[in-house]
């Protein structure tokens, strides 16, 4: 296993909510983390933070499925972030996301740009 953090952004702005799921290109277990109020995350495959197997991996950025949990956890005034909004389509399938990494057997750390990946379409 190794280590794995990063960034999702759009356009610069920390991506807030939903996960991000690494998918391997070869048979093994997905890996998994929840984006965190500044965009960051980082990667559990088994256990909290053991990070992902070293491979090649299709990755997914998953918007919260649920939007009313969500709302209703607003303080009064409070607005909710829409950031997750952002993510394109494409990228929240694993069948069309366009999206890869190479984990390799060290600290890995990745940025993902989600605005840059809809201007290269």
């Amino acid at each position: 296993m190794a280590e794995v953090a990063g960034t999702v952004t759009y356009g610069g702005e920390p991506v807030t909510e939903g996960t991000i799921q690494f998918y391997p290109t070869q048979a093994g277990p997905m890996a998994v983390g929840r984006l965190a109020d500044d965009g960051t995350f980082v990667l559990s495959t088994s256990e909290a933070g053991d990070g992902a197997r070293v491979g090649e991996y299709i990755v997914v950025v998953v918007p919260p499925s649920d939007i009313n949990r969500l709302q209703s956890e607003l303080k009064p005034g409070q607005k909710r972030s829409s950031t997750f909004e952002n993510i394109p389509a494409s990228i929240r399938n694993q069948q069309t996301s366009t999206l890869m990494a190479d984990v390799e057997a060290k600290q890995n750390s990745f940025t993902f740009d989600l605005k840059e990946l809809e201007s290269h379409r």
